[in-house]
């Protein structure tokens, strides 16, 4: 079962150039803050090489969500590549980006398929946009438990109600990272 994540509680404390830091909280009283970053990084510069998305010398999205205990880490990064790579429809499981500490892939970020959209370019539009159908799953264990919904003006998050509380949190904290990646 599904329900639609509440917006959270989401302050910018501070920004400088390609750099963010937000604080993120929830109604049950969990708390992350969220480091992004946007630059071009070489592989080996990236917060974690397992994670690599990309090609190897490419701009990335990067965000460090620190907080957000789950088993034995409180610190997660986020890996999205930028721009993100176009969707073909011959491939509908691209993934998108990958959540996980210095060890282990613990969530990955699967762009879901919509239809063929041009921009007055003629060129692909590489990456779901409000209004436009389309979206961004979450896949923990191979399971989905998370949905960005692109088809409406405001994007909507979806969460799976039987996940474990931190599971849920951490979740939430990284899709609320993907949207501010979206410009939302």
């Amino acid at each position: 079962m599904l329900d639609m994540l509440r917006r959270p509680y989401l302050e910018r404390t501070s920004a400088s150039r390609g750099r963010s830091h937000y604080h993120f909280a929830d109604d049950q009283g969990h708390a992350a803050d969220i480091y992004t970053t946007t630059e071009s990084l070489s592989r080996e510069q990236m917060l974690s090489p397992t994670l690599s998305v990309g090609p190897p010398a490419a701009e990335q999205f990067s965000a460090i969500v620190v907080g957000a205990q789950v088993g034995q880490s409180a610190a997660w990064y986020l890996e999205l590549p930028a721009p993100p790579q176009p969707l073909r429809p011959a491939d509908p499981t691209a993934v998108a980006g990958r959540v996980g500490d210095e060890t282990r892939v613990l969530l990955t970020l699967q762009r879901l398929p919509h239809p063929p959209l041009t921009l007055r370019t003629g060129r692909r539009v590489p990456w779901p946009a409000p209004g436009q159908p389309g979206g961004i799953a979450v896949l923990y264990q191979q399971q989905r438990i998370g949905y960005i919904d692109y088809a409406t003006a405001q994007p909507s998050v979806w969460l799976r109600t039987d996940l474990p509380a931190d599971l849920r949190f951490l979740t939430a904290a990284c899709l609320s990272a993907v949207l501010l990646r979206s410009g939302w």
